[in-house]
């Protein structure tokens, strides 16, 4: 496992060179995969987001293991989400930067290990972003490639790459009927709408814990869709 993330350390620091920054590479809430659900008459199987493609059922097997069982399989699958730039499919052809990173791993991968015909491949599945680490924990993909920031929450479940960015900031954003906010503190007994599985979740219940001991109201979350990115 070890020997697996110094190699992804170093084809972090590559595709940086190639594509210059990204947010961090390696979220979300521990629970069980759903079942993927198997189309009738067909081949194909589709992932724990409904609206991911049919794959095919070698690559989404539940597998686990490290670099070496990867190689064996010759099968390293990704696990990322749907979004304009970093994965979408135009034309029944797959875009974004997660598929120009991938096919520039495997390209490396192969090179490294002096692969020629027999190579090893890097699919990308796509999920819904709080399938990621669900999907992963249940063996349905091998690495994360979709913005998830480190959190001590996460790092419970998954290991991370170096990450591939400056730490980032949370910004509040609110619309023209929104009361004025004048400081963090202006959010007791307000409604935020987070991601669930995101890491401003985390943070808002971080706020509310403060709110508690403070004696004040806590702010309200109301979950959005998952399938919402802030891109």
């Amino acid at each position: 496992m070890m020997h697996l993330a110094r190699l992804l350390c170093f084809v972090v620091m590559f595709l940086i060179a190639a594509c210059g920054d990204t947010e961090p590479t390696s979220e979300a809430d521990k629970g069980k995969a759903p079942a993927a659900v198997v189309e009738k008459n067909s081949g194909s199987v589709r992932s724990p987001d409904d609206t991911a493609l049919p794959i095919s059922h070698d690559v989404i097997q539940a597998r686990v293991g490290d670099l070496n069982t990867m190689v064996k399989s010759r099968v390293i699958r990704v696990l990322t989400v749907y979004s304009v730039g970093r994965y979408y499919v135009d034309n029944a052809q797959e875009k974004g930067l997660v598929t120009e990173t991938s096919r520039h791993f495997e390209d490396f991968l192969n090179k490294r290990l002096k692969r020629k015909h027999v190579r090893v491949h890097v699919f990308i599945v796509p999920v819904a972003r709080n399938q990621l680490i669900p999907a992963l924990l249940a063996g349905r993909g091998d690495i994360i490639q979709a913005s998830l920031s480190i959190t001590p929450e996460r790092q419970e479940l998954v290991e991370f790459s170096m990450p591939a960015s400056k730490p980032l900031s949370e910004i509040l954003v609110t619309g023209p009927s929104a009361r004025q906010l004048d400081s963090i503190d202006d959010l007791s007994g307000q409604i935020l709408y987070v991601r669930n599985s995101s890491s401003y979740r985390e943070s808002v219940e971080n706020l509310n814990e403060r709110f508690r001991r403070e004696g004040r109201a806590p702010a309200l979350i109301e979950p959005v869709s998952e399938l919402l990115e802030d891109d």
